[in-house]
């Protein structure tokens, strides 16, 4: 409360001890408010001085850098120069990308550029690089022997080369129709979307397996599709919408491993309740065929 608010406020007032107690707040408030002003004026002048002196150093010390043509390693530091040059040395050279890194169109050229100048250099985008680049050259013979395996187990099962290529319709159609959907997406493969290749492996082999059985079982496919046919689209679903969810995430390989995985399920889902039952009524008829039943 300021001490002209106060004399209006005690002006109204008609109990002479509280108007004499108001003009004794009054005159204290006004002594602090003149004290305080000649401090803060004198104090305020003090720092207007301390400021001033400090950016005429500032731009003293910068006329004098602006002077050199070049900056010299003795004008450095000791603590930055120990940081920078070997004991041999040697010093090191630190290179940022100016880009997006998960950008393949960026990513390649920078790479190249960076090894023509030297091939001693480490770094976590040279790692990763050189880890995406062996896992795309390697990735043919893993997966050739990951689906030789496969295709043995399948054959273990169901003891016909014929009812085992049936069954891993979804799996092979899948994944090309994945790579397809990517292609038409200009979704590239990175070292964490690589990851959904072995996971759509087993969930494709899975459905064609579980769809192959139920009609080796039924003998009739509309009945196979009605018993089989919605656990494999809930499981199916529930994978996919899980695996989906890494979609939200602004990391981009983490984003990209969730659209991968869920474009993945979709695809190797529809062909198993679409086209597989389609493919089993035209080349393995024998299987819709009732057996005769024990008795």
């Amino acid at each position: 409360m300021s001490a002209l608010q106060l004399s209006m406020l005690s002006a109204t007032l008609y109990d002479d001890d509280v108007r004499q107690a108001a003009g004794e707040l009054r005159d204290v408030i006004n002594r602090v408010d003149a004290r305080t002003s000649v401090a803060s004026a004198g104090r305020l002048s003090y720092l207007d001085r301390l400021l001033a002196q400090e950016i005429h150093g500032t731009f003293e010390r910068f006329q004098r850098m602006s002077g050199n043509t070049s900056l010299t390693p003795e004008q450095l530091p000791q603590g930055l120069r120990t940081q920078l040059q070997g004991a041999d040395g040697r010093w090191l050279v630190v290179v940022r990308a100016a880009g997006d890194i998960w950008d393949r169109e960026f990513r390649d050229p920078f790479m190249q550029d960076l090894g023509s100048i030297s091939s001693d250099y480490v770094g976590a985008i040279s790692a990763w690089h050189r880890g995406l680049v062996l896992l795309v050259a390697e990735l043919p013979k893993v997966f050739g022997l990951t689906a030789l395996v496969v295709f043995g187990l399948v054959w273990i099962d169901l003891r016909s080369l014929r009812a085992t290529a049936l069954a891993m319709v979804p799996l092979v159609l899948g994944l090309i129709w994945t790579v397809g959907t990517m292609a038409v997406l200009d979704l590239p493969f990175n070292m964490l979307s690589i990851i959904a290749i072995p996971l759509l492996v087993g969930i494709g082999i899975d459905n064609g397996v579980h769809i192959y059985h139920r009609v080796r079982k039924e003998h009739d496919i509309p009945l196979a599709l009605a018993r089989s046919g919605k656990p494999v689209l809930l499981t199916s679903m529930t994978t996919a919408i899980g695996f989906g969810s890494l979609m939200l995430s602004v990391h981009p390989g983490i984003h990209d491993l969730g659209m991968v995985t869920a474009i993945g399920i979709a695809s190797c889902l529809c062909v198993s309740l679409l086209l597989l039952p389609a493919l089993v009524a035209i080349f393995d008829e024998d299987v819709l065929a009732p057996k005769d039943e024990e008795p």
